[in-house]
C-alpha cells in the first residue's frame, strides 16, 4: 500500500486527525503531510532528510 493510502486511512479510521496531531508525533510537518497524502512527489524526499 502507498504512503499516500496508508495516511488518508490512518486519517479516517482516528476520526480524521489533524495533519498537525500527525507532525507533533512524527516530527514531519504538516504541509509535507498534506503534500505527502496529496500524492506530490517531493514530499517523500523533503519528509526524511
Amino acid at each position: 500500500m502507498k504512503v499516500t493510502n496508508q495516511l488518508a486511512q490512518l486519517r479516517a479510521n482516528s476520526g480524521n486527525i489533524s495533519y498537525e496531531e500527525i507532525s507533533e508525533s512524527t516530527g514531519i510537518n504538516p504541509q509535507q503531510l498534506r503534500e505527502l497524502e496529496n500524492g506530490e512527489a517531493n514530499a517523500m524526499k523533503r519528509s526524511f532528510r
